[in-house]
């Protein structure tokens, strides 16, 4: 029996590896869930060794330290998968509860509240611990029950808000939910030399593991599909429709008057393209958009707005004009400092069309058209410049 114990603890163990593998967020509560399961274990296995009445005791205890806390952690970790926010104050309420119980479970040897009498047999050729059971004893089967009647509400409720991503994951929430309480509800009325609760820790293991596993999956992939509804996927600025919205934000609101808008547009690429091929073309639009990258803030709003065509929003200017047409400047001259090829000493050049942020532009429609015109008039009077909305 030993050796089936210590089979399981050593699972239990490797099972703490590969949770710090699978689990790319570091949530926390999912380690201390598997440490829990493998103090359990290695308690069960501990005590099955044990040379002496003081030895099994204290073997319990640690058990019970694994034991007393699994549960608080498997609730954290359901309220984590399912997405509900739980309130600063429970956390130190629920602990100190554990921490109770756990002296009266760890009492054994000290008083006679959880077990009356107590002693080991080592008849079989293992040590077990023969007891009866005190008056606190109860106490653990209490915290049990409250804390499966709270994992299954969470469940319960998380399924009605649509929270979990199947049906299949709410079922293997319940299961790890159900399992170790059941297990430990048979034991007491079933005689037997194995703790159950050992192998059910290990299932319980892994049911969290694998919908923690496959939410971790599917929040990546929907982190993923939003990121591309968002970017543009050659240069990894903002798309245009995100370019629209969040400029129509700003320009709705106060925080628009004073903002400049540029509309810039690569010189010559469709003369690239037929000359030296779409390749060189997309070098040349990802080297304009390293170059706006390298140039304008975080909290400016950069955006491939077409084909050839880009958008910077530079949210509440305050340099002014005088100001603006310096930093148009350094970018221009930062853009054809690019070489497209090499060899052929092919450089790239951009035209700017710059508008401000009036009181009469209170959308990104009516913004941009001017900063187009803008465009357009120095496309006209010659390229590789730029030109302020008048």
């Amino acid at each position: 029996m030993s050796a089936v114990y210590g089979t399981i603890t050593i699972i239990a163990f490797i099972l703490i590896g590969i949770c710090l593998l699978v689990d790319k967020n570091k949530e926390r509560y999912l380690l201390l869930l598997f440490i829990s399961i493998f103090l359990a274990n290695l308690g069960y296995f501990l005590i099955s060794i044990a040379p002496s009445l003081n030895f099994a005791l204290n073997a319990n205890r640690l058990s019970y330290l694994g034991q007393v806390f699994l549960p608080y952690f498997l609730l954290m970790m359901l309220l984590t998968i399912c997405k509900i926010d739980r309130p600063k104050w429970l956390n130190p309420i629920l602990i100190t509860i554990s921490i109770v119980v756990l002296f009266i479970a760890a009492s054994p040897g000290i008083l006679p509240i959880y077990y009356k009498t107590v002693e080991i047999d080592q008849s079989e050729g293992f040590t077990k611990i023969v007891r009866e059971y005190g008056i606190l004893h109860k106490t653990y089967l209490v915290y049990l029950i409250s804390y499966m009647i709270a994992q299954l509400s969470v469940v319960i409720y998380a399924i009605c808000k649509k929270r979990i991503i199947s049906y299949l994951h709410a079922v293997f929430l319940l299961s790890a939910t159900l399992c170790n309480t059941v297990i430990w509800l048979v034991e007491k009325f079933i005689s037997r030399n194995f703790e159950l609760l050992s192998v059910s820790y290990i299932i319980t293991e892994l049911f969290i593991l694998l919908v923690y596993g496959i939410v971790q999956q599917y929040e990546a992939l929907k982190l993923e599909k939003e990121h591309l509804a968002m970017f543009d996927s050659m240069t990894g600025l903002l798309n245009s429709g995100t370019v629209q919205n969040k400029i129509n934000d700003i320009l709705a609101s106060d925080k628009g008057l004073g903002s400049a808008m540029l509309v810039i547009d690569v010189d010559n690429l469709k003369t690239i393209n037929d000359s030296f091929g779409h390749q060189a073309g997309t070098t040349a639009i990802c080297l304009v958009s390293n170059s706006l990258k390298k140039m304008f803030q975080a909290t400016d709003i950069l955006g491939r707005y077409g084909g050839d065509e880009f958008v910077v929003f530079l949210k509440g200017f305050d340099g002014g004009r005088e100001q603006l047409e310096k930093k148009l400047h350094s970018v221009l001259r930062e853009i054809s400092s690019q070489k497209i090829i090499e060899q052929n000493d092919l450089k790239v050049s951009c035209t700017i069309g710059a508008a401000f942020a009036t009181a009469e532009t209170k959308g990104f429609e009516t913004l941009f058209m001017r900063a187009d015109k803008a465009l357009y008039q120095a496309k006209q009077s010659g390229k590789n410049t730029y030109l302020f909305y008048e």
